[in-house]
């Protein structure tokens, strides 16, 4: 909570991780032309649907935290991917 209504004005980190995981998930899904993109698309993807597919299990817990937005999705709209 903020200060004036008597919290410490602290950023609650879980919140803010979902928000940037959501974020870098969102970008994997809709921008193809950032090269990090261009990058995980030819050597993780290569061509299937990304809302769709299982986290790669030779991925970096870097690319399985990205694609762990996915389930972060999922849970607050209910399965949409499905």
């Amino acid at each position: 909570m903020p200060k004036s209504a008597g919290g410490w004005n602290v950023i609650d980190l879980n919140c803010w991780n979902q928000a940037a995981l959501s974020k870098q998930f969102w970008n994997l899904a809709n921008k193809k032309d950032v090269l990090w993109v261009k990058w995980v698309h030819e050597y993780y993807i290569k061509g299937r649907n990304v809302l769709l597919m299982e986290v790669p299990s030779q991925a970096s817990w870097v690319i399985k935290k990205v694609f762990d937005g996915a389930k972060i999705f999922s849970n607050v709209n209910g399965n949409v991917f499905q």
